[in-house]
């Protein structure tokens, strides 16, 4: 249950970031970028030095809550940071920010499920768990992108995405940084397909008509 609370504390690196883009005059992603790799490769720093320095090893605070496989090797944590630096740095804001969601509360939904109602196994995880993630994971998207038309599909790909990456582990990578990185990809082609879906009388708005400034566009002038 502790370490269930310390993964919830991660919303709130999207929570403040979609709050800094909204309310925060001049604020952008560039700015984002900035505070997230700050963040992000400080801690990857901290955590190298924790499984080489056996003195901050021993005396680390965050040790009564790592895994086992956690001890001497790097932690989720660095992972959780390296995705999100990911997803800020390489995706539309309000893309990265609902990737973040899938995997901080579609992650939990798929634990907690599997480990509550499991009964189908695949390999080592459960066709609840997953079924959970990705029922959540499309609530999620379908809220965050509330305003725009036909939403459902690209939310229907990237929580599809983020399911079978949970489920399967691809390249057996940590799932905090595969989850952002893949749904995110999963969301952008999905809006990228149906941008072309509507159609305008000046050929002209088609040259402004991109994922980023029609579709998905966090902050708003």
């Amino acid at each position: 249950m502790e370490r269930k609370t310390f993964h919830l504390a991660g919303l709130l690196l999207p929570i403040n970031y979609h709050l800094l883009l909204t309310f925060v005059k001049g604020f952008n992603q560039y700015h984002g970028i900035l505070m997230i790799s700050v963040m992000a490769w400080g801690w990857f720093v901290v955590d190298l030095l924790r499984v080489y320095v056996p003195v901050i090893n021993r005396n680390f605070p965050l040790q009564s809550i790592a895994r086992e496989g956690e001890l001497h090797h790097l932690s989720g944590v660095s992972y959780f940071m390296i995705g999100n630096w990911i997803a800020v740095c390489f995706f539309p804001p309000r893309i990265a920010i609902c990737s973040l969601l899938f995997m901080i509360l579609g992650d939990m939904s798929a634990a907690l499920f599997g480990i509550s109602f499991g009964r189908i196994k695949i390999g080592r995880k459960s066709l609840e768990g997953t079924t959970a993630m990705f029922l959540v994971c499309f609530f999620i998207g379908f809220n965050v992108f509330y305003d725009i038309h036909m939403r459902e599909y690209p939310v229907f790909l990237g929580a599809l995405m983020a399911a079978v990456v949970e489920l399967y582990e691809p390249f057996g990578v940590n799932d905090n940084l595969t989850i952002p990185f893949f749904s995110c990809l999963a969301l952008q082609f999905g809006f990228h397909r149906i941008s072309t879906c509507e159609r305008h009388k000046d050929w002209r708005q088609f040259l402004n008509y991109s994922i980023v400034e029609e579709f998905v566009q966090e902050s708003r002038d």
